[in-house]
């Protein structure tokens, strides 16, 4: 038997509606619309469960290692990594593929926690 998804935004039976700046965490899906003509949706955000575990797994996986990281890559790398992993979760202007580069020239490929960046990269 399947599971229920859970839906962070349900939109039926509307007209000309717009939705504009949402953001969603954990729900299975971001939005769904069913018999809603004219539904326009701008600038919104999204993240699957799994992702929300991705980025709070970086998130300590970046904690923990923190003196690591610095020594091997100094303060300047760490704080460019800090400053990717938290444009993860504000925004998606960079595409996966931008944010993978971008940790790649920070050095984030040589550390332990790589793998679960890697994941979460995937994710998005």
């Amino acid at each position: 038997m399947n599971k229920p998804k859970s839906v962070a935004y349900r939109i039926e039976g509307c007209k000309n509606t717009i939705l504009d700046g949402n953001k969603s965490y954990g729900a299975d899906v971001g939005f769904e619309i069913t018999n809603s003509p004219d539904t326009v949706l701008v600038n919104n955000l999204h993240y699957s469960a799994e992702t929300v575990r991705l980025i709070t797994e970086a998130e300590r996986a970046i904690q923990i290692n923190t003196e690591e990281i610095k020594i091997k890559l100094g303060d300047d790398k760490f704080y460019e990594i800090v400053s990717i992993l938290n444009e993860i979760k504000s925004n998606q202007s960079s595409t996966p593929l931008q944010l993978m580069e971008r940790l790649y020239s920070a050095g984030a490929n040589t550390l332990t926690f790589w793998p679960i960046i890697q994941q979460l990269l995937n994710s998005i």
